[in-house]
């Protein structure tokens, strides 16, 4: 019998995203070298030059509106797992860019959502999955464009780093401002610089073993010590 050329070949991600309504789908499986300009705002994320997909982060493609960041995605085609060590590390990384996005895991004809969080353990079960041939699958992607998505119990990703992030804010200047070891502007100006030096970590534009060039009085890797004294803070501002 003649093999059967009416059975259509297995959808591209680009293609099953769309079944959700997705917009601009930005690949962040190849280098920057192979991708485009708009895979710029990603380059923490992409992989190095030479290797064929990002296997530390496992991201695919980045779902954007108007240039924002809603939707990262995981392409599980088949019936490939996803470790949890793994996901929990997309999680907290995608938690520290401060982005109202969610953490997609495509699989063909469904679409797992998870929140991303920098408490992820990547043992959470989805908070919603779309099935690709229901009605509200191709209103998905709208519904995070207008804010309208919502998951019981889970806060928007943004909004909870940036409450975070202010929190211990308040608190490092809560602690120094009554000791009057520096003027509050003083104060305010280092947790900056320090926030920024953490920005940098978290994007890959200084690396952990970097620290001890960066500051000598340092302990190499250890990024609570480059600040910890005046003459550590001033070798690290420098």
């Amino acid at each position: 019998m003649a093999a059967d050329r009416t059975q259509s070949a297995p959808l591209s991600l680009t293609e099953r995203l769309k079944a959700y309504g997705c917009g601009t789908i930005i690949s962040l499986d190849q280098p920057l070298a192979e991708g485009g300009p708009e895979q710029l705002d990603y380059l923490d994320l992409l992989p190095r030059s030479g290797t064929a997909v990002a296997a530390s982060r496992l991201l695919s493609a980045v779902v954007e509106d108007q240039s924002s960041a809603l939707l990262y995605v995981i392409d599980a085609d088949g019936e490939k797992s996803v470790p949890a060590a793994k996901l929990a590390e997309v999680q907290q990384a995608l938690a520290n860019r401060s982005e109202p996005a969610w953490l997609g895991i495509c699989r063909p004809g469904s679409l797992d959502i998870y929140p991303i969080g920098l408490r992820a353990d990547g043992k959470e079960r989805p908070v919603k999955t779309i099935r690709a041939d229901t009605a509200e699958a191709p209103l998905f992607f709208q519904s995070l464009v207008h804010g309208t998505f919502e998951a019981a119990g889970v806060p928007a990703g943004a909004d909870y780093v940036s409450q975070k992030i202010f929190a211990l804010l308040t608190q490092t200047t809560n602690e120094f401002v009554p000791q009057r070891v520096l003027e509050p502007l003083d104060i305010l100006s280092m947790a900056g610089r320090a926030l920024f030096f953490r920005f940098l970590i978290d994007r890959r534009i200084v690396r952990p073993e970097e620290t001890s060039e960066i500051c000598r009085s340092a302990k190499a890797g250890d990024l609570k010590d480059v600040f910890s004294s005046a003459e550590k803070a001033a070798q690290t501002s420098a």
